[in-house]
């Protein structure tokens, strides 16, 4: 629970960081920014962000860390919404925060096993 809880308030430390620079920075130097600081946060992780296209119904790759394995990249690049799509879809369907602590046995990354296995992703959140 406590990793869950680590989650959320990260969450809601980077909603804060995002409203501030969206208002006085350009957007490419926030979510940058944004990237970094995860990455300091969760050395292990690869972040990346994605933007909700309400009139196409996915989201798309925004930014992400240099670190993102080539594969999982072209993977991410568009993602349709639904509540059955890895973490990202499921958390744009659902207007709220996903997380999926294992990529190997939730039913939401049934069809992108081979992909996370490369990349060697084990968990996955999204907001």
């Amino acid at each position: 629970m406590k990793n869950i809880e680590r989650i959320y308030n990260t969450y809601q430390q980077l909603s804060t960081i995002l409203k501030k620079y969206l208002e006085s920075s350009n957007e490419s130097e926030a979510l940058q920014s944004i990237i970094t600081l995860i990455e300091d946060i969760y050395p292990a992780s690869v972040p990346y962000i994605l933007h909700y296209n309400k009139n196409k119904h996915h989201v798309t790759l925004k930014k992400c860390s240099d670190s993102i394995h080539a594969e999982y990249k072209k993977a991410v690049v568009t993602v349709p919404i639904g509540a059955d799509i890895v973490a990202c879809g499921a958390a744009a369907y659902y207007k709220k925060p996903m997380c999926i602590e294992d990529v190997k046995t939730h039913p939401n990354f049934a069809g992108f096993q081979e992909i996370v296995m490369q990349a060697g992703i084990k968990s996955c959140w999204a907001f």
